[in-house]
């Protein structure tokens, strides 16, 4: 069976790039051997330059995809989906992340059960108990490709909404919301977040009040087993629909966009 892993990265500060160094590192000492798919912007030339001297010349067995343009996470995976259609499994990393050594020979035996013992059903397999922040990671799943090509159709006439700062929670909603396909739970959690001043958890610490309230209603909106811890930290905010509608931009379409996800 033929296993992948998909980075999605963009390259804002220098210590990022030793960052992105760990996390390949992770992936090419696995148990199991997965192939690395990297998708990566730039914020200038010269971090460009520095990640072409210290990676992309180093790691030449590596699948690189090196955008022009800044680009958010979802979007990069959009630019790897014709790459990878032959995968049987398709797995996530984030690029400051790291994996522990034996993920990918754990998703792979349990790949394996599931296709022994539910030929007739599409499956999902994640890591344990992982939702222990405000917002969803997609990263803890690893799915077939037809689940990654149906979430870019259900987009397909909304691109402009997946090129957003916050676009991965409606792929984290995504997988966990499907319908009438069975789920594996890992009970070992194979998967080292990062925690340092640069990161994602961290940038949403420091954003301001009204971005806050934003991501908030974001999630609010999105992700239906959060509303009510929402509604409990934002109990200044009057939760009728125009009010939403007044401080979310795009609303409208994310609630249809929401509903087809949730539905299909």
């Amino acid at each position: 069976m033929k296993i992948c892993v998909l980075i999605a990265s963009h390259i804002n500060y220098l210590e990022k790039i030793e960052l992105l160094d760990n996390c390949i590192n992770s992936l090419i000492n696995q148990t199991v051997k997965p192939d690395i798919f990297i998708s990566i912007s730039f914020e200038n030339e010269i971090l460009r330059t520095k990640f072409i001297d210290n990676i992309f010349n180093i790691y030449t067995n590596i699948n690189y995809t090196l955008q022009d343009n800044k680009t958010y996470q979802i979007i990069h995976y959009f630019n790897l989906l014709n790459k990878i259609k032959d995968y049987n499994l398709i797995m996530f990393c984030d690029d400051d992340d790291t994996y522990n050594i034996k993920r990918v020979e754990e998703f792979k035996r349990a790949y394996i059960y599931l296709n022994n013992t539910t030929k007739y059903c599409d499956f999902i397999i994640k890591d344990g108990d992982i939702n222990n922040n405000i917002s969803p990671e997609y990263w803890n799943y690893s799915i077939p490709y037809k689940f990654l090509y149906t979430f870019f159709e259900i987009f397909k006439n909304d691109m402009d909404l997946l090129n957003h700062f916050y676009a991965d929670i409606y792929f984290a909603e995504f997988l966990a919301t499907r319908n009438n396909i069975k789920y594996l739970v890992i009970k070992e959690f194979y998967y080292n977040y990062n925690y340092n001043e640069n990161s994602t958890c961290n940038i949403l610490n420091l954003k301001s009040y009204n971005e806050k309230i934003e991501l908030n209603l974001f999630l609010y909106v999105i992700c239906s087993n959060l509303r009510k811890q929402i509604e409990e930290t934002m109990s200044f905010f009057d939760f009728n629909e125009n009010n939403i509608r007044l401080s979310l931009p795009n609303y409208d379409r994310i609630k249809n966009i929401i509903s087809i996800i949730t539905t299909n």
